[in-house]
Protein backbone atom coordinates (compact mmCIF):
# COMPACT_ATOMS: atom_id res chain seq x y z
CA UNK A 1 0.00 0.00 0.00
CA UNK A 2 2.94 2.21 0.92
CA UNK A 3 4.18 2.24 -2.32
CA UNK A 4 1.09 3.09 -4.43
CA UNK A 5 0.82 6.24 -1.78
CA UNK A 6 4.47 7.31 -3.35
CA UNK A 7 2.84 7.39 -6.80
CA UNK A 8 0.15 9.89 -5.53
CA UNK A 9 -0.16 13.51 -5.81
CA UNK A 10 -0.50 15.44 -3.69
CA UNK A 11 -1.77 18.71 -4.53
CA UNK A 12 -1.96 20.86 -1.32
CA UNK A 13 2.09 19.49 -0.17
CA UNK A 14 3.81 22.65 -1.31
CA UNK A 15 6.90 20.52 -0.89
CA UNK A 16 5.81 18.05 -3.76
CA UNK A 17 4.67 20.83 -5.85
CA UNK A 18 8.25 22.14 -5.62
CA UNK A 19 9.43 19.18 -6.00
CA UNK A 20 7.59 19.17 -9.80
CA UNK A 21 8.64 22.63 -10.31
CA UNK A 22 11.78 21.87 -9.96
CA UNK A 23 11.53 18.40 -12.24
CA UNK A 24 10.10 20.77 -15.08
CA UNK A 25 12.84 23.64 -14.77
CA UNK A 26 10.62 25.97 -12.75
CA UNK A 27 11.55 28.75 -10.15
CA UNK A 28 10.01 27.96 -6.69
CA UNK A 29 7.72 31.07 -6.45
CA UNK A 30 4.20 32.21 -5.00
CA UNK A 31 2.60 32.38 -8.47
CA UNK A 32 4.44 29.02 -9.78
CA UNK A 33 3.22 26.97 -6.45
CA UNK A 34 -0.51 28.86 -7.01
CA UNK A 35 -0.28 27.54 -10.59
CA UNK A 36 1.17 24.68 -10.07
CA UNK A 37 -1.65 23.62 -7.20
CA UNK A 38 -4.50 24.55 -9.48
CA UNK A 39 -3.36 22.38 -12.79
CA UNK A 40 -3.25 19.78 -10.02
CA UNK A 41 -6.33 20.19 -8.66
CA UNK A 42 -7.88 20.71 -12.09
CA UNK A 43 -5.89 17.61 -13.45
CA UNK A 44 -7.78 15.35 -10.45
CA UNK A 45 -11.19 16.75 -11.22
CA UNK A 46 -11.11 15.74 -14.73
CA UNK A 47 -11.98 11.93 -16.60
CA UNK A 48 -8.96 11.82 -19.23
CA UNK A 49 -5.95 11.23 -17.25
CA UNK A 50 -6.69 8.46 -14.82
CA UNK A 51 -5.64 7.02 -12.95
CA UNK A 52 -4.94 10.38 -11.03
CA UNK A 53 -1.37 9.04 -10.46
CA UNK A 54 2.31 11.23 -11.20
CA UNK A 55 3.12 9.57 -13.92
CA UNK A 56 -0.15 10.87 -15.67
CA UNK A 57 -0.03 14.06 -14.06
CA UNK A 58 3.76 14.95 -15.71
CA UNK A 59 1.83 13.73 -18.66
CA UNK A 60 -1.50 15.80 -18.23
CA UNK A 61 1.51 18.52 -17.73
CA UNK A 62 3.31 17.80 -21.17
CA UNK A 63 0.69 17.34 -23.44
CA UNK A 64 -2.11 20.11 -21.76
CA UNK A 65 0.64 23.02 -21.30
CA UNK A 66 3.69 21.39 -23.66
CA UNK A 67 5.84 21.30 -20.55
CA UNK A 68 9.35 19.90 -20.82
CA UNK A 69 11.16 18.13 -18.07
CA UNK A 70 14.16 20.02 -17.22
Amino acid sequence: MANQDANLVACEQEHEMAHILKVYGREKTDANLADIKQKCKDYKAGDAYKPHNRDNFYLYLEKEFNWKKA
